[in-house]
C-alpha cells in the first residue's frame, strides 16, 4: 500500500509550507502539462523541504488514515487495476474480440470519469474539460515571444486532447452508429477498428489524469 500524504495544497509543498509563501498563483484552477513540468523541474528551497517535514510528523496519524481510504477506493471501487470492460458474462469471446473491447470499453471509462474528473458520467464537464484542453495557446507563458512563429499556435496538450476526443467520438458515438446502420460489424476484424485502437496505443502518453 502506497503511503499517501493529504495536507499538501500542491505537489511541491504542504499547506503549512505555503503559509509563509507568495499565495498569488497557488489558486489557480489548471495548469497545463508544460506549466505542471515547468514548476517541478525548479530546485526546491531547503526551508520548502523542512515545512513539509514538519506537517507531515505532524500529520501522519491522518495521513495514514488517509491512505487507508485511497487503497480500499482504488481496490474496490474505482479498480484502478483492472481494465474494465461491458462483455457480457458467462458468453465465449475471441481473444481478438476481448482485446478489442477491453480496450476501447476501458478508454471510454478513462475519457468519461479520470479525464475530465468525474464521479459519474457528466457530459457537460467532459466538453468543458476538452474545450479547455484545446483552447491552450503557445504564449508568453511558455516563454515564447510574440514575434516566434509558433506564438498563438495550439500547444502539444491541445493537438493531444484533439486527437484523444476524436478517438472517444468513434468508439462512443461513431461506430455504435455504423453497427446499427449495418456498415461495420463484429469487432475487431475491420480496418477502422484497428485503425482507433492503434491510435489508443499511439497517445496513451497523453492520457494522465
Amino acid at each position: 500500500m502506497k503511503f499517501n500524504t493529504i495536507y499538501r495544497s500542491r505537489w511541491s509543498n504542504s499547506k503549512f509550507a505555503y503559509l509563509f509563501k507568495d499565495t498569488e498563483n497557488i489558486s489557480k484552477k489548471w495548469l497545463t502539462i508544460d506549466e505542471m513540468f515547468d514548476e517541478m523541474s525548479k530546485p526546491r528551497p531547503m526551508i520548502d523541504s523542512i515545512l513539509d517535514g514538519v506537517q507531515d510528523a505532524i500529520y501522519m496519524p491522518l495521513d495514514f488514515i488517509h491512505s487507508i481510504d485511497i487503497f480500499i477506493r482504488n481496490r474496490f471501487q474505482t479498480q484502478t487495476h483492472v481494465l474494465k470492460s461491458n462483455l457480457e458474462k458467462g458468453v465465449w469471446h475471441e481473444y481478438s474480440q476481448r482485446i478489442a473491447i477491453v480496450i476501447s470499453d476501458s478508454f471510454i471509462d478513462w475519457m468519461e470519469s479520470e479525464y475530465c474528473g468525474c464521479d459519474k458520467f457528466d457530459a457537460d464537464k467532459l466538453i468543458n474539460t476538452h474545450l479547455w484542453e484545446i483552447s491552450l495557446k503557445r504564449d508568453e507563458r511558455k516563454v515564447i515571444e510574440v514575434d516566434d512563429p509558433e506564438y498563438g499556435t495550439p500547444t502539444n496538450q491541445a493537438i493531444a486532447a484533439k486527437k484523444l476526443f476524436e478517438i472517444y467520438q468513434y468508439w462512443k458515438y461513431q461506430r455504435p452508429a455504423m453497427i446499427e446502420a449495418e456498415v461495420l460489424s463484429g469487432w475487431g476484424y475491420n480496418e477502422l477498428d484497428t485503425e482507433y485502437l492503434n491510435m489508443i496505443i499511439e497517445n496513451r502518453n497523453s492520457m494522465w489524469t
